[in-house]
């Protein structure tokens, strides 16, 4: 929702299988490794961030520190990178808009949306050919110009897009579009005068079914936050309730929760909760076969995990709407979902040698401490592909950076954006999607 050099917040995956027919036709130059390079930048440091993954692609968004300026790249393998960024105006050398957020529905199918730092307009494209072209899809405001948007799918025709404010403000609106983004509405929420959650990100898991939640991750250097439950709704987003999950009795009555953001894969989902035990964190893991109506504890071991590290959690107060958020003090893990039983975990911890990450297989998980990250006890989000493949956001605003492995995360490598690259990208009318 807010910008992401500023504060990055990921939409969750869908389907993480790497398509071999899209790793040979992305025709990629190389970006992550020793020899990577990043000549021909213009004056100013790029600042990259990952804004989706799925689909057996990833796509990451890097804005100049200076200019602003904002460029997105695909990718099958993170190693391999082609510039797909739309065409985009600009003033007096610098850039009006930043890539904020990019949900793709196939390896081919997905949308672009750019929020403007210094006024309300948004801007919103979408290919069908992988970013090879882009159609131009109807904009929105975020309010403010302090405020934020983002943007889902859950099919090719149905998403919702979250527009929010900063300061006296304080608009909330949720829209609807059900033709590919061609057209949208207004979707009214209740409970609260500000009509809706918050600085909670809407996950849906189909037409009706939807959740608000904090993704994991630190969200700034030395503060996360923090909600008690998760949001859902029935209804496509018009009410939303509290919906909590049985904690197990081994946990007793008083330990803390922190719900992290559900993921779904079709109509399975999972659902990570964070408990605060001492001078641990038991991890808890609950699953839905049902798009998230009814969830049910996984009783087998991995699935409630003990990880080093105390947290406390200082509730807040109910904040406009349906966003009660806590503070948590100490560093709590990341957690993503590649699959419904296929999950990574990374600790922070100080620089080199104490960051533990932990993945699930079908013979049960392996903890690796890695020496390649810096210090992620100041933030780290993490965005898990499969068994081998992950990212790993370090930091915020201008002292983020991102970090890649390819081998279950025994090594990570920086993610280095590449020098611009001529895209000879077309912006042909807005025009609904082919029935």
């Amino acid at each position: 929702m807010i910008r992401p050099c500023r504060w990055s917040m990921r939409l969750p995956l869908v389907n993480v299988s790497v398509i071999a027919a899209v790793a040979v036709a992305l025709l990629c130059t190389s970006l992550v490794g020793p020899e990577a390079s990043a000549s021909g930048l213009p004056k100013g440091k790029y600042l990259p961030y990952v804004l989706y993954a799925g689909h057996g692609i990833e796509v990451i968004a890097s804005t100049n520190n200076r200019t602003d300026c904002s460029r997105v790249y695909i990718s099958s393998d993170l190693t391999h990178w082609r510039n797909i960024t739309p065409p985009m105006k600009s003033s007096s050398g610098a850039c009006l808009y930043t890539w904020a957020s990019a949900p793709f529905v196939s390896p081919t199918d997905g949308w672009l949306l750019a929020n403007n730092p210094a006024d309300v307009n948004t801007i919103l494209r979408h290919t069908m050919n992988g970013g090879r072209t882009w159609v131009t899809e109807p904009g929105g405001e975020t309010g403010s110009a302090g405020g934020g948007e983002s943007v889902d799918f859950v099919n090719a025709h149905i998403g919702w897009r979250q527009q929010i404010a900063q300061g006296s403000n304080q608009p909330f609106v949720l829209q609807r579009t059900s033709d590919g983004g061609s057209s949208w509405t207004n979707v009214v929420r209740a409970p609260g005068t500000s009509n809706g959650c918050e600085f909670l990100t809407d996950v849906f898991a189909n037409a009706s079914i939807g959740f608000a939640a904090l993704p994991s991750g630190g969200v700034g250097s030395g503060l996360s936050l923090s909600t008690p439950y998760v949001w859902r709704t029935l209804d496509g987003g018009v009410h939303w309730s509290k919906m909590t999950v049985p904690r197990p009795t081994v946990l007793g009555p008083s330990a803390s929760a922190v719900y992290f953001q559900p993921a779904f894969f079709g109509r399975n989902g999972s659902l990570a909760v964070d408990y605060a035990v001492g001078s641990h964190q038991d991890l808890v893991w609950y699953t839905s076969t049902d798009y998230g109506l009814h969830w049910s504890l996984v009783r087998s071991r991995p699935f409630l995990m003990s990880v080093k590290g105390a947290i406390s959690i200082h509730y807040g107060s109910t904040n406009s709407a349906c966003s009660f958020q806590s503070r948590i003090s100490g560093s709590p893990v990341s957690v993503d979902l590649f699959s419904p039983a296929g999950w990574w975990i990374v600790r922070p911890g100080a620089k080199s040698d104490t960051t533990e990450v932990k993945s699930y297989k079908s013979d049960g998980y392996t903890s690796i401490t890695t020496s390649d990250l810096p210090a992620t006890t100041d933030g780290v989000t993490l965005t898990a592909l499969n068994n081998s493949d992950a990212l790993i956001t370090v930091g915020s605003g201008q002292n983020s950076s991102v970090y890649a492995t390819t081998d279950g995360g025994t090594t990570w490598v920086t993610v280095v954006p590449p020098s611009k690259a001529a895209t000879g990208f077309t912006v042909p009318a807005s025009q609904p999607p082919s029935s």
